[in-house]
């Protein structure tokens, strides 16, 4: 038999992302707000759906902060698919995805821009000695490894593909 006290010990452990999602949620209950909630409540299932996988481990403030990441990307790849296919922007399957994406926002890394970016690549391909193309995977990585969540991984490609001759 299990006590109220057996219950608690067995929940997992929360993070602050978490308490304060959970506090959005609560207030999002409370205004009546079903698209801001639909989205919480999508994030909160997400992140349990990560901590129960069969091989997880403890989440921590930025493994909950990538559970979302990949959420919104998710969402907006969506959004791009509905209007590939000439949705109208009206269109309530759009414009509840889009409002999801809004209220997740501010959980989204905020990356730095291009010229910075562009420096960055410029410094990396010279650590590296890339030359060709085909060593951007090289210059790519130690960036990425170097930078995670700093910078943008698609301006990142674009710019080692334009600075390295094929």
């Amino acid at each position: 038999m299990t006590t109220p006290t057996d219950d608690k010990a067995a929940a997992p452990a929360t993070t602050a992302t978490e308490a304060e999602l959970q506090e959005k949620l609560k207030a999002a209950m409370r205004a009546g707000d079903k698209r801001a909630l639909a989205a919480y409540r999508m994030v909160r299932t997400k992140i349990m759906e990560r901590r129960t996988a069969r091989d997880a481990k403890a989440l921590d403030d930025a493994a909950v902060l990538d559970v979302i990441r990949a959420y919104v990307k998710s969402l907006e790849a969506a959004v791009a698919e509905y209007r590939s296919l000439g949705t109208a922007e009206d269109d309530e399957n759009i414009v509840q995805l889009a409002a999801e994406v809004a209220v997740l926002q501010p959980y989204m890394p905020k990356f730095l821009d291009e010229a910075a970016t562009l420096a960055l690549v410029e410094a990396a391909i010279a650590a590296t000695g890339a030359t060709s193309r085909k060593q951007s995977g090289m210059v790519m990585g130690g960036l990425m490894k170097a930078h995670k969540g700093e910078i943008d991984p698609a301006i990142v490609k674009r710019l080692v593909d334009a600075a390295l001759p094929a």
